[in-house]
């Protein structure tokens, strides 16, 4: 509670100083200038030519002596554009008094840049509080944004605006930050990113009272030379601000050395890294901002850059700070900033030696062909094309010869997301990433523990050095789940790194020391886990973020692979669906077809007994006809009911000793009219021994017909059945072999399956219903046996089916 009603404060105030820095901008709009070019010396302002006279220096405007830019500025902030001021110069001897038109003081370019640099600081300076609102550090770095946000749009503009007296209290607001904006440097550097007590206590109480009392010295100088318009008012007013210019450079020089001592004292890389972010922000900024801005002007000379540029420079401050404070490893900045320097060190000796090589060519060239344009013209083409291959050659010898280590680690992450983009294994995939991985890091042990959704526990699979654990289960560690984060040894990772130490039963069960979690935003899959380094060497944050990358990389991967795998099993299983339904119409289309054929012949010869009832020669003959018939719609319901029951897993079996050849003649016997009608030869072999069996009778006969009725129905060329029972390597045969159609070789394999017919028969007049092989295959199944077949296209096939045999 009391949190939020500080930060609730705190952006109250924030929107109070965000006013003050909209008056700020209005005001600098409203600054003027004199409508002419100029410059200074000792004794005043110079300008080359003004109405028609030149060489005039002009001493006074408005009654006020005015040496240098700043005199003339503050004489000049009491107007606003298009106001009329006298001057008083000197030209030629002669003394001269003229009235000028004032003009604006700034560019539309230098309101924008100010306007969105100001917006820049404000949000930045929000955000960072925001993010961080019970560190102190955070709180200050907040108030340093709005301390240079209000130096940039408070910056010298008209005080003389009417409104509310905006224009003093803008002025005075610019002098509350000018003064205390350093120090508040100062403070930060003390507080961040660790609190530093070395004279703490004594810079702070004196930079914070210095700039009470030059912030009060300088408002009351500059009301009283409004109030007063008195040229020593001026004067004095000047001079503290010249000691406000010092202030900055005084403090700024110090919060630099405070970072700079920090940063050679801290113990912990991830301090030293944002310190360098910090340095970096110094640098770009405030330090040129000292330079190239209060320096020159300390000393009287003319700025070096113009204001814009100091202004572009100064965002550095708040991007390179808060990128300390929240992200500091974006980048790695430390090899940023060395290959920076090298690059700028040997791309300007690199240059200089460019320049040497023009010379010389010139000078060569000169005294050959005597020609000035051309020698120019000859020698910066061919110093040009030496010097863009010498460039190269020296970049890639920095890369190779100082940041080695860091380039491979990077180019290997990219060579890593090439080498997987186009995997379509998760075991292929996990093999590539080991091998990398396992060339870049050389650990005593290395491996992939996976989850298993289905059974809700974790799998080592691809691995070195984990050996005892392979194609082990393990339960799901749940701490290590709902951490989301990289779990590590804290003895085997470098100091300051901010990986939680997760006491793991998995990870001392393992003994590994780094367990990195691959998951999307959506789904978790499992761990990349590490051993030790064989070189003895701590983990280094490069290598935690490689092995983050390459994670996190391949849980994406995994993910891709996981949604092509699907969207190809789900079109498996539409075709599987198709073709089923395809299958049970053709089903649907033959069973009828069975169906209708006996019942025909039993209708037909009903009618024939019914009419003829005399004729009692025929009327054996027809009840034969219409018993065959019968017989034969019965199996094919057998065949249908037993099918069923086995697509509902409720067939049961009934076994008992049984005798094969008893089984083939009871078989013969029940098919003698199918025979008979079908015109075929049957022959039977049987074995000399006795073949017995335990099995359900039932079962194994409608096996043998079901194979025999297949023999008949396709038996489309020789019209000879073989039927055989024999033993083989303990096993009790019957076999059934025709002269027929054939299977082709790649249909064998699922003829066994329901609804399945062979298409070499598709050219037959029937073609059977598919249901006779599937019943088939389920008996032996059940009886431990096998049903075999070998077939050749045009030849016919041979049916087997074996069953273990009975010991005598």
């Amino acid at each position: 509670m009391f949190t939020s009603r500080k930060t609730y404060y705190v952006l109250l105030f924030d929107f109070s100083l965000t006013l003050l820095f909209l008056i700020g901008i209005i005001h600098i709009v409203k600054k003027s200038n004199l409508p002419f070019d100029y410059s200074f010396n000792n004794n005043g302002i110079l300008v080359q030519e003004i109405y028609d006279k030149s060489n005039i220096l002009i001493t006074e405007i408005d009654g006020f002596r005015v040496n240098n830019q700043d005199e003339l500025e503050m004489v000049l902030d009491a107007k606003s554009p298009g106001d009329i001021v006298e001057i008083t110069y000197t030209s030629s001897g002669k003394i001269f008094n003229t009235k000028v038109t004032l003009t604006e003081f700034y560019s539309n370019f230098y309101i924008i840049t100010c306007s969105f640099l100001t917006i820049v600081f404000v949000f930045i300076g929000i955000i960072v509080y925001l993010k961080k609102p019970d560190q102190v550090y955070a709180l200050i770095f907040h108030w340093l944004c709005f301390g240079v946000a209000g130096i940039i749009s408070l910056t010298w503009g008209n005080y003389n605006i009417e409104f509310f007296h905006a224009g003093k209290i803008a002025r005075i607001g610019f002098h509350l930050s000018y003064t205390f904006t350093p120090v508040l440097f100062l403070h930060f550097a003390y507080s961040f990113p660790r609190r530093i007590e070395f004279f703490r206590k004594t810079f702070l109480v004196t930079s914070y009272s210095l700039a009470v009392i030059l912030f009060d010295a300088g408002s009351v100088l500059f009301l009283l030379f409004v109030s007063k318009q008195s040229q020593d008012y001026l004067q004095d007013y000047l001079f503290v601000f010249d000691l406000f210019r010092l202030h900055v450079i005084l403090w700024i020089l110090t919060s630099i050395i405070v970072f700079i001592q920090s940063f050679r004292t801290s113990p912990y890389k991830s301090e030293k890294q944002k310190l360098l972010w910090l340095i970096l922000g110094f640098i770009i900024g405030p330090g040129s901002f000292a330079a190239l801005w209060a320096v020159p002007q300390f000393l009287s000379f003319h700025n070096l850059v113009s204001e814009e540029i100091i202004l572009i420079m100064m965002t550095a401050i708040p991007v390179t700070f808060a990128i300390a404070i929240l992200k500091y490893r974006l980048m790695d900045i430390e090899f940023v900033i060395t290959r920076g320097f090298v690059y700028s060190f040997t791309l300007a000796l690199l240059y200089s030696l460019y320049l040497l090589m023009i010379y010389v060519l010139s000078e060569l060239t000169n005294s050959i062909l005597q020609t000035p344009n051309v020698i120019s013209v000859i020698s910066f083409g061919v110093a040009a094309l030496l010097f863009h291959p010498i460039r190269i050659r020296l970049e890639k010898f920095i890369d190779k010869r100082f940041y080695g280590i860091r380039y491979n680690f990077r180019e290997a992450l990219k060579n890593i997301i090439e080498e997987i983009k186009d995997v379509h294994s998760i075991q292929l995939l996990l093999y590539k990433v080991f091998e990398r991985i396992n060339d870049l890091i050389i650990t005593n042990k290395i491996g992939f523990i996976l989850l298993n959704k289905s059974e809700n526990n974790f799998a080592i699979t691809v691995q070195r050095g984990f050996d005892e654990h392979y194609n082990k289960t393990f339960e799901i560690d749940e701490k290590l789940i709902n951490s989301n984060k990289t779990a590590a040894n804290s003895d085997k990772i470098e100091s300051g790194l901010s990986i939680p130490n997760i006491e793991s039963d998995l990870m001392n069960l393992l003994g590994a020391d780094i367990m990195i979690p691959i998951r999307t935003e959506a789904e978790f899959y499992g761990f990349l886990i590490l051993g030790s380094k064989q070189s003895g060497l701590k983990y280094t944050i490069e290598d935690i973020d490689l092995l983050e990358s390459v994670s996190s990389r391949v849980a994406s991967t995994i993910e891709r692979i996981n949604l092509q795998e699907n969207i190809i099993r789900n079109k498996l299983e539409m075709e599987k669906l198709d073709e089923l339904n395809q299958m049970k119409s053709f089903f649907v289309s033959s069973v009828s077809h069975d169906l209708k054929t006996p019942l025909t012949s039993i209708k037909m010869f009903t009618e024939f007994l019914r009419n003829n009832k005399d004729n009692s020669s025929k009327k054996e003959e027809y009840l034969k006809i219409i018993e065959g018939e019968t017989n034969r719609l019965t199996r094919l319901i057998d065949n249908v009911l037993d099918l069923t029951k086995i697509e509902k897993n409720l067939k049961e079996y009934q076994f008992e000793e049984i005798e094969l050849a008893e089984v083939v003649d009871e078989v013969l016997d029940i098919l003698e009219y199918q025979i008979i009608m079908s015109g075929l030869k049957i022959t039977k072999t049987t074995s000399g021994e006795k073949l017995k069996v335990y099995a359900d009778k039932d079962a194994v006969i409608r096996s043998v017909i079901n194979l025999i009725n297949n023999a008949i129905k396709f038996s489309t060329g020789k019209k000879e059945i073989a039927v055989s029972t024999y033993c083989q390597n303990s096993l009790a045969c019957i076999e059934v072999k025709d002269f027929g159609a054939g299977i082709e070789n790649d249909e064998v394999d699922k003829i066994f399956e329901p609804y399945v017919t062979s298409k070499v028969n598709s050219s037959l007049r029937y073609q059977g219903t598919g249901l006779g092989l599937a019943i088939v295959k389920h008996t032996m199944d059940a009886h431990k046996g096998l049903v075999t077949v070998t077939s050749s296209k045009g030849e016919g096939s041979t049916f087997t089916l074996k069953f273990p045999g009975i010991r005598p």
